[in-house]
């Protein structure tokens, strides 16, 4: 009998797999987690979790109930190759930065903005969300009927939502507008990441405030020690800027986003420390 594929990656193997211990090991790599909501911690291998059983199934497509799990093992062999160009193009020595560029083809910056789209919208995050706005309206609104829905139906609405692509090409062009700064760490202590890898940032006084506001940074670690922050158009900087950081609590404050904004689980290469 073939593969099931009934546990589905909610955060991809391949990217996850930058994290390991020993280095980028493919699906064996091994990464040490943090579970947030049981204060336990461990080491184990990137192809186990975070997963979950048919995450991404629509049982309404009958034998095709498994096209968008499809989808996205397609698009993670595409994910894997537009990484390792991108780390190998990363300079971590630091020398004279004024000549320093992270070099690669246009298209390439269009194919990583539509991949971290779709790994910002694939995540728990999303379904926890469509379920908090949802919960919201209920309370809003508690003498209008409302259709009760359960955690059935806000899977459907979140595998509805990713397959019209809306809101990927939303993101996607948002971060094509976007400054990138290459933040290059030179420190003990690790970039974290975690099952919701890619954050927004908010520098506002206001706390709800649009995804597309200037006062939000997207913030994606690559590896322990590179990462990528995306800055509206209007900061000083030249785009794709370099970044060395050498004082641990600006890494510890990345990390401390990482771990605020996770659904369940934060990763590393190394034990956590707290």
């Amino acid at each position: 009998m073939g593969k099931d594929y009934t546990k589905q990656h909610i955060v991809p193997a391949c990217y996850l797999a930058n994290f390991g211990k020993n280095g980028n090991e493919g699906r064996r790599s091994k990464v040490y987690y943090y579970i947030k909501d049981r204060c336990v911690s461990g080491c184990g291998s990137v192809e186990k979790f975070p997963v979950e059983n048919g995450f991404y199934d629509i049982p309404e497509l009958g034998e095709k109930e498994k096209a968008l799990e499809f989808f996205f093992q397609k698009i993670e062999t595409q994910l894997s190759d537009l990484l390792k160009t991108l780390l190998n193009s990363v300079v971590y020595e630091k020398v004279d930065r004024s000549g320093d560029r992270v070099y690669y083809e246009p298209s390439m910056r269009a194919e990583l903005c539509g991949q971290f789209a779709l790994l910002i919208q694939r995540t728990d995050m999303q379904r926890k969300q469509i379920q908090s706005i949802y919960e919201q309206l209920c309370e809003g609104f508690p003498f209008i009927p409302v259709p009760a829905y359960d955690k059935e139906d806000f899977k459907r609405l979140h595998n509805n939502q990713i397959l019209d692509l809306k809101q990927a090409n939303f993101y996607a062009n948002m971060f094509e507008n976007k400054k990138w700064a290459v933040l290059v760490n030179h420190t003990d202590l690790p970039f974290w990441t975690s099952d919701n890898p890619i954050i927004s940032i908010n520098h506002g006084t206001q706390e709800h405030i649009s995804a597309a506001s200037d006062h939000l940074t997207y913030y994606i670690p690559i590896s322990p020690k590179f990462s990528i922050e995306m800055y509206p158009k209007s900061v000083n900087w030249n785009d794709l800027a370099y970044f060395d950081l050498y004082d641990e609590r600006i890494i510890a404050n990345y990390n401390k986003y990482i771990e605020k904004e996770c659904t369940r689980m934060v990763f590393s290469n190394k034990e956590f420390r707290f």
